[in-house]
């Protein structure tokens, strides 16, 4: 093996170490997540579908806070920098962020089916 070569093996061993500490480090804290999670969203979706699944969340998850915002329906909000999660019910205007439907809802329905 080359010179070149053994100082590549090297630095790919490292890096490769590099990647394995940090995927044990997420492993460590996946097991028990603490931190703030941050939900804007709709004050009907607070109160129909996020309210009723707090306690079981919180008894899972005892290291793990959760602030929620809710807006009114009408209002166009846009999301904010300091939002994790950001439901809407209409489509984003200009937004550069990732967009997903959330399944088993319907505009002008509280209700949430479970398939």
């Amino acid at each position: 093996m080359t010179d070149a070569g053994r100082e590549y093996l090297l630095a790919c061993r490292r890096a490769l170490r590099t990647l394995t500490d940090g995927e044990e480090f997420l492993e460590v804290r996946r097991s028990d997540p603490s931190g703030t999670i941050k939900i804007a969203c709709p004050l009907t979706m607070a109160r129909e579908i996020l309210a009723p699944l707090l306690k079981e969340f919180i008894t899972r998850f005892p290291s793990l806070k959760m602030e929620i915002e809710p807006y009114s329906f009408g209002w166009d909000q846009e999301p904010r920098e300091d939002v994790d999660v950001f439901f809407k019910l209409k489509a984003p205007k200009d937004s550069v962020r990732r967009v997903r439907s959330y399944p088993g809802t319907a505009r002008g329905s509280s209700r949430v089916r479970h398939t």
